[in-house]
């Protein structure tokens, strides 16, 4: 815990034994004796000792669609789940309405699961393999609020980050009971209400806005706007992808 690279150790973070692994009692991902290998996808991990780290609040509402999150791992940075990242990534996404995720995965969502994609038909952002179990969130201020697990996406016939592919998530909400029968003691909120769109935020000290996604030639360009004063910006980078 407390780094960012998952060979290189920072030299604040921390190794904690897990001592238990809790299960879905549900969950079976046996596709001979499963009918959706895919659902109740969500274990617990017990630490051998209490760490200090920040609390993340548990969101137990009903996941609107257009929400704008972000998906966090090292998992893979290439569509066919190679090349894994040693840094922790994060990306930009936004929750996908319940017909549209049905769609692009027919016959495999259930009301366990949600969808989070790009911003626009061109958008590449996913997660992929490695990520499975990370977190999505919202943020509120300074403060996560988490919506789901990453649990799996992509088809028999495309690759993580295929436009019109969503990713799926396991829901928090859904799952809130199995969650709470083990750890009484959480912090949860049912409204997004709260929820800040965590980009486009102006840097008073540096003078700059950094924007993650913008699209040009159906390619995704992170840009940083510098201010010049009178309300006036220069493009100070761009950089792809």
């Amino acid at each position: 815990m407390g780094s960012t690279n998952i060979n290189s150790l920072s030299d604040n973070a921390s190794i904690v034994d897990a001592v238990r692994v809790i299960v879905h009692p549900d969950y079976n991902p046996d596709p001979e004796s499963s009918s959706n290998t895919h659902d109740y996808d969500i274990a617990l991990i017990e630490l051998s000792s209490a760490v200090s780290a920040p609390t993340i609040r548990l969101y137990t509402g009903t996941v609107p669609a257009n929400l704008p999150v972000i998906a966090a791992g090292w998992g893979a940075t290439v569509g066919d789940g190679s090349a894994a990242s040693e840094e922790l990534l994060h990306t930009q996404l936004q929750t996908i309405n319940s017909s549209r995720c049905e769609t692009a995965h027919e016959g495999s969502i259930t009301a366990n699961m949600f969808c989070a994609g790009g911003y626009t038909p061109t958008d590449t952002s996913d997660t992929c393999q490695g990520d499975s179990g990370g977190p999505l969130f919202a943020m509120m201020g300074q403060e996560a609020l988490q919506l789901g697990i990453t649990s799996f996406g992509g088809s028999e016939t495309s690759n993580c980050g295929t436009p019109g592919s969503p990713g799926v998530y396991a829901s928090v909400s859904e799952l809130y009971g199995f969650i709470q029968q083990h750890v009484p003691e959480t912090s949860v909120l049912n409204s997004t209400n709260s929820i800040t769109v965590a980009y486009n935020v102006y840097d008073e000290q540096t003078e700059s806005v950094s924007i993650p996604k913008v699209y040009g030639d159906g390619l995704n360009y992170s840009v940083t706007l510098k201010h010049l004063g009178d309300f006036k910006f220069l493009v100070e980078m761009a950089d792809y992808p």
